[in-house]
């Protein structure tokens, strides 16, 4: 949601974002300078803390595992006692840390580990550095992994006991893993029905060899089956769906890992704020285990509400959002929400008009209103059903001429109808969420101002000039496959994505295409307490138009005409564009990709016919295109509690060609941001810069004007390429 986005003008902006980021500097300094910390009276303070004979993972955990640790700097550079408060030296707490080092290290295999030597060096009078310097010794390695108790077993549960066991011979000997298999081995064991199942490992390390010789005794008990499953804690929810979602039946084979999944199916309804799912294994002779479910039902009905604002390039808006959802709707766990987001725009106003600030000369009115009906258990037990209808009414906003008068320019608009039917369902242990829906979308143009005749200077007031109604039919396949740790602040993991749609006329639209968007997102912590963490996305669209897109074929003779018009119309619905705060935040929205006349949105006062090198630079308008890239790095600190910056780099283009990246015009934008983790998500302010020379960087086939070709985009002056963004929410 965005609440700023837009490019920062000269010469007054540049005051303006001084201002800003003078305001910002205060707004963070003053509480941390309040914050400073003092050494105590009588006490030392830690300078320093160094760890020579052992490096990477192995001192991390070290470091991480003794409480004589290096005092925290902000970013790595601030003084400490400035934020965080000082490390305090004591002697007791050493002498126990030593012996800790030498624990850790035995851990990892490291039999013989002492430490050599520990130094404290007096610096100044309240302050030392302490030293600690290692002899790890020869690291035992595992000779022979036995697993008895397997043989009377079917073969594939035998099999899988093997294949999960993560020891193997020639290993370094790591107690983590040790214990990691005798765990790993009665889990999979227990999901081939074996409930009682017990994995039992002894270990004989011989010093004098350093080898290891490890044994895991497995007893897996008799097999079983589920018995009795009983819920408990319904009050007002009916039973028979949360069954369906439950997918347990009595005399199933016992599997461990179908109970987690029947905890975690039932917990994603969203009307339990607890779920519990417990086996009854008192017993080891009964092989008809009872399973208990417990769960506390959530409030089933909820209503939110909110403002907020948007100032943009494009806009000066506020905006209201009401929201209300019962899931529990006519019983059946049916969930019912209606949302709606009333707002006004005061046209012309946007930040474009600093160095001339114009009051508004129009309001106009807005709002996007959805009501979705979820039915779970539909069809089976974990797959939910949907039906999303949306209207939507808003005005189609560009930057205006110079020359132009806010009073004569032509406002386009729409009525928009949305129409959503489908199913969706998470697969591989929630890992990889899918959805595939049938949708109809409805575009209905008007003007909030002038008229669409004006288009093309018709005498007759009913006359579009090709600005026809566009509705586009297709089924949709969206698949996620989600490995992060966090979906919402993400420190590790990758996530993958795909949308599929094809727009059939023959379901009831006027368009025929195909369009295709997969995206990756990679996450990988720099540091071992994860508070440095390298994130990366990139992304590629396609779309093969049958029935539209000529007007992409080469520069137009009239872009006024009725079949220009009409084609460029259908172009704005289904064509890639880049650019903004959730793609490249060097540039606004949606403002990358070839530039030229858009018939109906031609400039007051201005001739945008001819060649396209020889027109107003406010005749040239994002065309939109068939085929898209972008890529972007960000480089993430947590600074203190819920603060953070990043550092980014983002790159994009958009072409005309079917199935054709252009890596020429990379559109290269870097920036700082800031990130304030609040209740409703990641407040992030990122200011982006587009850096000269690194727009083009040569020729392209291209018959039409990139937009760095453009002004201002041309600028070589590094302040005319700033764009401000304020969201709530991750770039990605």
């Amino acid at each position: 949601m965005p609440l700023v986005a837009g490019k920062i003008p000269s010469p007054k902006a540049r005051t303006a974002v001084r201002a800003f980021l003078f305001v910002a500097e205060l707004t963070l300094l003053l509480p941390l300078s309040l914050a400073c910390h003092q050494i105590p009276e009588g006490r030392t303070a830690i300078e320093s803390v160094t760890i020579s004979g052992t490096s990477g993972r192995e001192e991390k955990e070290i470091r991480d595992g003794i409480a004589t640790r290096e005092p925290a700097r902000l970013l790595g550079v601030l003084p400490t006692g400035f934020v965080y408060d000082y490390e305090l030296f004591d002697e007791a707490t050493l002498e126990r840390d030593l012996a800790r080092v030498e624990r850790q290290l035995r851990r990892r295999g490291y039999y013989e580990a002492k430490v050599r030597a520990a130094r404290v060096i007096v610096e100044g009078e309240d302050r030392v550095k302490v030293e600690i310097e290692v002899d790890k010794g020869p690291l035992v390695l595992v000779r022979k992994v036995e697993t008895n108790g397997l043989s009377g077993l079917p073969f594939d549960a035998a099999s899988r006991a093997l294949e999960v066991n993560p020891l193997r011979a020639g290993d370094p000997f790591d107690e983590d893993v040790y214990e990691e298999a005798e765990s790993d081995v009665s889990n999979a064991l227990a999901d081939y029905g074996y409930a009682y199942v017990r994995t039992q490992g002894t270990a004989k390390v011989d010093l004098a060899e350093h080898a290891a010789i490890v044994t895991l005794t497995v007893s897996p008990g008799p097999r079983a089956v589920y018995g009795d499953i009983k819920i408990e804690g319904l009050e007002e929810l009916p039973e028979g769906p949360i069954r369906r979602t439950l997918g347990l039946r009595p005399g199933a084979r016992y599997s461990r890992k179908d109970l987690e999944q029947a905890r975690a199916a039932l917990f994603d309804l969203g009307v339990f704020s607890k779920v519990e799912v417990i086996p009854d294994l008192k017993d080891p002779s009964v092989t008809e285990i009872p399973i208990s479910v417990r769960v506390t039902e959530a409030p089933q009905r909820s209503v939110t509400a909110g403002v907020g604002a948007t100032l943009d390039v494009l806009r000066l808006g506020v905006n209201g959002r009401l929201g209300w959802t019962h899931r529990n709707f006519l019983g059946g766990l049916r969930e019912l929400s209606v949302s709606t987001r009333p707002g006004l725009t005061f046209f012309p106003t946007r930040i474009t008009n600093w160095e001339d600030w114009n009051a508004p000369t129009a309001i106009f009115a807005e709002n996007a209103l959805l009501i979705s009906l979820e039915q779970p258990s539909f069809l089976e037990g974990r797959t939910r059903g949907f039906v999303d209808v949306g209207y939507n009414v808003y005005p189609l906003l560009y930057p205006l001429a110079d020359s132009s008068s806010p009073e004569s320019e032509r406002v386009i608009g729409y009525n928009e109808l949305t129409f959503s039917l489908g199913v969706r369902r998470t697969f591989f242990s929630r890992l990889m969420p899918t959805s595939l829906s049938m949708n109809w979308r409805s575009n209905f143009p008007f003007t909030y101002q002038g008229y669409l005749s004006d288009i093309c200077d018709s005498d007759d007031p009913g006359d579009h000039c090709g600005l026809d109604d566009v509705l586009v039919a297709y089924p949709e396949l969206l698949t996620d496959f989600d490995l992060r740790d966090d979906p919402i602040s993400p420190t590790k993991g990758l996530f993958l994505s795909n949308s599929l749609q094809v727009a059939i006329p023959a379901l009831g639209g006027q368009l025929e295409d195909i369009r295709i968007r997969p995206e990756a997102r990679f996450f990988v912590p720099l540091d071992y307490g994860r508070r440095l963490i390298l994130a990366s996305r990139a992304t590629v669209g396609f779309v093969f138009p049958q029935n539209y897109g000529t007007a992409l074929q080469g520069a137009v003779a009239d872009p006024t005409s009725v079949d220009v018009v009409r084609d460029q119309h259908r172009l704005l619905f289904r064509a890639f564009y880049s650019g903004g705060p959730q793609s490249n935040r060097g540039y606004p929205y949606q403002r990358i990709g070839p530039q030229g006349p858009i018939g109906f949105l031609l400039p007051e006062n201005q001739r945008c016919t001819g060649a396209l090198d020889a027109q107003p630079t406010e005749c040239l308008r994002p065309l939109g295109g068939f085929s898209l890239w972008e890529a972007s790095v960000e480089l993430r600190y947590r600074i203190a509690g819920p603060w953070g910056a990043v550092l980014f780099v983002d790159a994009s283009n958009v072409t005309e060609e079917l199935f054709t990246f252009d890596f020429m015009a990379p559109h290269i934008s870097v920036g700082p941001g800031l990130r304030y983790q609040s209740p409703v998500g990641p407040i992030r302010v990122d200011l982006g810069m587009r850096v000269p020379g690194l727009q083009r960087l040569g020729d392209t086939d291209s018959d039409f004007p990139d937009i760095s070709e453009i002004a201002p985009y041309n600028s070589q002056n590094w302040y005319d390429g700033l764009v401000l963004h304020v969201l709530i929410g991750e770039a990605y």
